[in-house]
């Protein structure tokens, strides 16, 4: 089970940044760093199943590639944002943190036009 692997790579990795803390701030970052990613590789194969079958299911509505596409930006952004302003959350750069978020959400705000622009053509189609 891949869970449990994710758990045990989750505490070796926080094992190895209390200890790696006092001793060398910078290889305890890397440490996390190191950990995150390898998490993360983990879960995406999780992930390709979903895209693949949202992909064949939007092929047989009226969804587009584009909105799709705005979607899947829309959600990849999120999440390595979050990621990268954890990474520097930690690390004690709470200021770089928060731009990397508002930069994250201006960047969606672009991504979700497409999605707006559907929105208004249908809302107006209605009216």
């Amino acid at each position: 089970m891949d869970i449990l692997k994710i758990v045990g790579i989750g505490i070796i990795t926080l094992a190895l940044y209390i200890y790696l803390k006092d001793q060398n701030q910078a290889f305890a970052l890397y440490a996390t760093l190191a950990g995150g990613i390898i998490i993360l590789t983990i879960g995406y194969t999780y992930l390709s199943p979903v895209i693949v079958v949202i992909y064949d299911y939007t092929q047989k509505t009226t969804i587009t590639n584009t909105q799709l596409s705005a979607v899947f930006k829309i959600i990849g952004t999120a999440y390595l944002a979050q990621f990268a302003a954890d990474i520097c959350t930690d690390a004690g750069n709470s200021s770089l943190a928060g731009k990397i978020e508002i930069s994250a959400r201006f960047m969606i705000a672009f991504f979700s036009l497409p999605l707006v622009l559907t929105l208004f053509e249908y809302i107006s189609s209605i009216i």
